[in-house]
């Protein structure tokens, strides 16, 4: 599976987010939002520079089975 990763807001984000606007609440922004994958399939633009776009690639887990010699 291959998505890429969008930041969407917390639910603790969507919560203090008023509170965090007008300055009652010195938070990080990196607390209240977080990577998830996009599922429709498309991405934001690619030509910019300030602004990295991140690809998820899922591989299926294979067993390994070791031989004894």
């Amino acid at each position: 599976m291959k998505a890429i990763l969008t930041y969407q807001r917390t639910e603790y984000g969507k919560k203090i987010r008023k509170d965090y606007e007008s300055h009652r609440i010195g938070e990080r922004r990196c607390n209240m939002r977080m990577y998830v994958p996009r599922t429709d399939g498309i991405s934001n633009t690619i030509t910019t520079i300030s602004k990295d776009n991140y690809l998820l690639e899922l591989y299926e887990q294979h067993e390994i089975k070791h031989l004894d010699w």
